[in-house]
């Protein structure tokens, strides 16, 4: 320099900025001695690049949002759809009206709705048996009022007449005998209604013993009718029961035996079979008629001219089949043209 003015090196980072060119110049000045090196290197300007990003990423998260949106309204739309059909179908069963409930959505609300289905289902046979129970309950009452009025207007009609002097010196022994029938009568449903609620001790029974006093009972009334009882009855044949009910059992199928039998013989068997104690009696009937599946009810007769003094109180098969159902005995009736066969297996 020949003015003798020194010039000042530029040294360490100078950045130049080409506005223009939209890019900027980074240098870096090393002094090494009396020379001067400079590095360079071409910086892109991020500024519009940062900008891209930035709004990039603002729509992303715009969209992230949108479909989280979507998706949750799905899944409240998934949960609550199937939530509003079983409301509804609650309300149905309230108003009893019984139908189904499709929901496919394999999760725990399908089994939600497979278990109101169920319950569904319950509520119709429950009220379907509730229904036949106060059917025959009706029918029950309707033959208790039926069976009561004879015997009460006979007693009413002969106490009249004894009272004006008309008794021929059978009046006493018809109201005797019309007051007999209805204590029986009203012991034998007191029976029946009984079995289910009172308590029956299970004690080691001898079937053979029972059934031994129960035949000795009816021999009586074997005669009078002029029938004869066979009885194959194998000894020692004991089972886990109640003395009384069984006792109650053997007795109602021998005197339905002895009521209904036209004539000939009566077969009473007692043994095991396939290591079961099975009991069997059979005779043979006047009529062929007999309603098998009705014969369990109360108060239904097979003799069509309900005479009593020949068909009694149409309780004893319904407390025999009471019996049977309290302790899980097996019984059924068989009719083969005018032979008819009851079989219990205890």
């Amino acid at each position: 320099m020949g003015s003798g003015l020194s010039v000042r090196r530029p040294e360490g980072f100078r950045l130049y900025q080409q506005d223009k060119l939209n890019y900027g110049i980074l240098v870096e000045y090393i002094p090494v001695g009396s020379n001067l090196y400079a590095v360079a290197a071409i910086i892109p300007n991020t500024a519009d690049f940062i900008g891209i990003i930035n709004r990039f990423s603002i729509l992303l998260h715009v969209i992230s949002l949108i479909i989280a949106v979507v998706l949750l309204y799905l899944l409240v739309k998934h949960i609550t759809n199937p939530l509003r059909r079983m409301e509804r179908f609650s309300q149905e069963i309230a108003r009893q009206e019984y139908g189904s409930l499709h929901i496919s959505t394999r999760d725990e609300l399908e089994h939600v709705a497979d278990s109101m289905n169920q319950m569904s289902i319950s509520i119709q046979q429950y009220q379907k048996m509730l229904q036949a129970k106060n059917q025959q309950m009706e029918q029950l009452l309707n033959d208790v009022a039926h069976d009561l009025k004879t015997p009460i207007s006979l007693i009413g009609m002969y106490s009249s007449g004894i009272q004006d002097g008309l008794d021929d010196g059978t009046f006493l022994e018809t109201i005797i005998q019309q007051n007999n029938r209805m204590s029986q009568m009203t012991e034998r449903l007191l029976n029946l209604s009984g079995i289910e609620r009172k308590e029956h001790p299970l004690t080691t029974i001898r079937l053979d013993l029972l059934l031994s006093e129960c035949i000795g009972e009816q021999k009586l009334f074997l005669s009078k009718r002029g029938l004869s009882l066979n009885t194959a009855v194998t000894p020692n044949l004991e089972i886990t029961g109640n003395a009384e009910l069984v006792t109650e059992l053997f007795s109602n199928l021998l005197s339905n035996a002895v009521k209904y039998a036209a004539s000939g013989t009566v077969h009473a068997e007692l043994g095991k079979n396939d290591g079961q104690c099975c009991f069997r009696i059979t005779n043979e009937l006047g009529n062929d008629d007999l309603d098998t599946e009705r014969i369990w009810e109360p108060f239904y007769v097979g003799e069509p001219s309900r005479n009593k003094a020949l068909s009694g109180t149409g309780l004893g098969l319904p407390i025999v089949k009471k019996i049977a159902d309290t302790f899980g005995y097996q019984v059924r009736c068989i009719q083969e043209g005018h032979v008819i066969t009851f079989e219990v297996i205890f």
